[in-house]
C-alpha cells in the first residue's frame, strides 16, 4: 500500500504549544510514520518500547538523546533506540521538516526502569 506523505494543512495537528505540528500518514499498533515541522520543540520526549527514525527533509535540528547532542542537516537521517530521552531543536530561520517512521518494539524484548 501506497500513501503520498502529507502536504494538506487541515491535516496538521499543532503539538499544543510546543513549537511544532505534525501529520500522519500511517498510524498502526506496529508502526506510525508522518511529517513533523519544527519551529522550536524543545520538550523532551521519551521513547519507552518505540524505535524513532528521522529524516531530515528541510533545515537544521540539534539533537540531545540521553547524554549526546548532535546537529544534523537536510538530507541526513538519525534514529533514537527505545528506552531513550530526546529532544530536538530547530536551529534555522524557517521551520524544519522531519519525515518520521516509529516502530513498536514488543515491551519484552526491550528494558524499561
Amino acid at each position: 500500500m501506497a500513501k503520498n506523505l502529507p502536504d494538506n494543512r487541515a491535516n496538521w495537528i499543532d503539538l499544543d504549544g510546543l513549537g511544532g505540528k505534525l501529520a500522519r500518514a500511517f498510524v498502526t499498533e506496529v508502526f506510525s510514520s508522518g511529517v513533523l515541522e519544527l519551529a522550536t520543540l524543545r520538550n523532551p520526549r521519551r521513547t519507552l518500547t518505540r524505535t524513532e527514525v528521522f529524516y531530515i527533509e528541510k533545515g537544521s535540528v540539534d539533537v540531545s538523546v540521553h547524554k549526546t547532542k548532535f546537529r544534523v542537516s537536510s538530507g541526513a537521517h538519525f534514529f533514537i533506540p527505545p528506552n531513550n530521552t530526546y529532544q530536538l531543536e530547530n536551529v534555522g530561520p524557517e521551520p524544519a521538516r522531519l519525515v518520521f517512521f516509529v516502530a513498536n518494539t514488543p515491551a519484552g524484548l526491550v528494558a524499561v526502569d
